[in-house]
């Protein structure tokens, strides 16, 4: 009787990246209570991205907890998720029901096709995250980790998904 969503992350090909992300959650600040979507889902982007490091060897479905299917989802529709986000305003909302509809584990996330997987906000955290990341390479893994300035990771990623 468990949705079928949910029975994607209990394959044993996740269960590394899973201990992995728990390691990874425990290293760096935690996220404030008031945090904005913006920086909830950078928050999450450094979990995936400490995966790339650590685990560089795992596909990226495995890091993020989806399907293949799931994953090139996400890849296609990268640069309509981030417009909706913009047009939307969304980027800065602390209201936590607006935040929910983008960062946990869901069917599908709202306001997208039923195609689309849930947690989305994790996926796009993770690509500013490997932007900024590819365009600081003076920065460590553990500076990133400690860096809670998420207007400056997004600044200095230029993220512009589609370009």
């Amino acid at each position: 009787e468990i949705p079928e969503y949910k029975c994607i992350g209990f394959n044993k090909a996740f269960i590394v990246p899973d201990c992995m992300k728990q390691l990874a959650f425990h290293q760096m600040p935690g996220l404030k209570p008031d945090a904005n979507l913006m920086e909830t889902m950078i928050f999450y982007g450094k979990l995936l991205y400490f995966l790339d490091v650590a685990l560089p060897e795992r596909p990226d479905y495995q890091k993020i907890t989806y399907t293949p299917s799931q994953l090139k989802w996400c890849i296609e529709n990268e640069a309509k998720i981030w417009g909706f986000l913009i047009s939307n305003k969304f980027l800065f909302t602390t209201d936590s029901k607006l935040i929910l509809n983008f960062i946990p584990d869901a069917p599908f996330t709202k306001g997208f096709p039923k195609e689309s997987p849930g947690r989305i906000g994790w996926f796009v955290g993770w690509q500013i995250v490997r932007n900024f990341m590819d365009n600081n390479p003076e920065t460590s893994l553990n500076q990133l980790m400690q860096l809670t300035d998420s207007q400056l990771i997004l600044t200095k990623s230029r993220y512009k998904p589609g370009k």
